[in-house]
């Protein structure tokens, strides 16, 4: 009987190392990068590409493998909250929850948001009760809990834009580069479009989960884009 007892604890202690052994192996030592296309910034198509595709490129020879998913920013939102994605570029963690367990690098470019309409500048305080174009999965530091305005959530740009030429929409909130690359994309260059003082401020970089395989990565990144003064 005793010796059975031992049979049986050793086998299971086998088991147990086994098991350990497996999903050590197991694990993905990939990391994926969820990213939103931004006309002429970060492009799927050769048209289209930009800046950030360079930065996407120049991370490959880090030797590490790197899977570059693209995805709407609000799909891309959900399935790095469900930790389905490593990471996401370009983002913030300025507005994020539960950014003590998450780690950013050093950004790559300040962009600035602003109000874009047609006939004036506008001022906040203009767009109480209007129909604002906005793209859906961006915040802009929780810019719809400041203005009591109708929020048109949309999936890029372009699309709001084109609401604001319809005049379906009285203003589009956005980032400068991603409004002049959409307006590059809509052939629409000569249009002009008044912008307000700047409405939120934010870096470009590479946000991720920390976990050690994505420390070292930004780590890896940070190394490559060092820190501007």
């Amino acid at each position: 009987m005793v010796l059975n007892m031992k049979r049986l604890c050793l086998t299971l202690g086998i088991l147990a190392i086994l098991l350990f052994h497996h999903k050590g192996h197991g694990e993905d030592p990939s990391i994926s990068i969820g990213v939103s296309e931004i006309p002429f910034l970060l492009g799927r198509t050769p048209s289209q590409r930009g800046p950030y595709n360079d930065a996407l490129d120049k991370i490959s020879i880090l030797g590490q493998e790197i899977e570059i998913v693209y995805l709407p920013p609000a799909r891309a939102e959900i399935l790095y909250a469900r930790k389905n994605i490593s990471c996401l570029f370009p983002g913030s963690l300025e507005s994020v929850d539960g950014k003590e367990h998450m780690i950013e690098s050093n950004p790559l470019a300040v962009v600035h948001a602003f109000i874009f309409s047609l006939d004036k500048p506008l001022l906040s305080s203009n767009l109480t009760g209007q129909r604002i174009a906005i793209r859906r999965g961006f915040t802009f530091g929780g810019i719809r809990k400041l203005i009591d305005a109708e929020f048109v959530e949309v999936e890029s740009e372009t699309a709001a834009i084109k609401f604001l030429m319809r005049q379906r929409v009285i203003a589009v909130i956005g980032y400068l580069p991603d409004i002049l690359g959409a307006q590059k994309a809509l052939k629409l260059d000569d249009v002009v479009l008044h912008r307000s003082e700047p409405i939120y401020s934010a870096n470009e970089a590479f946000i991720c989960h920390k976990t050690h395989k994505n420390i070292n990565f930004v780590n890896d990144v940070n190394r490559l884009f060092p820190h501007k003064d």
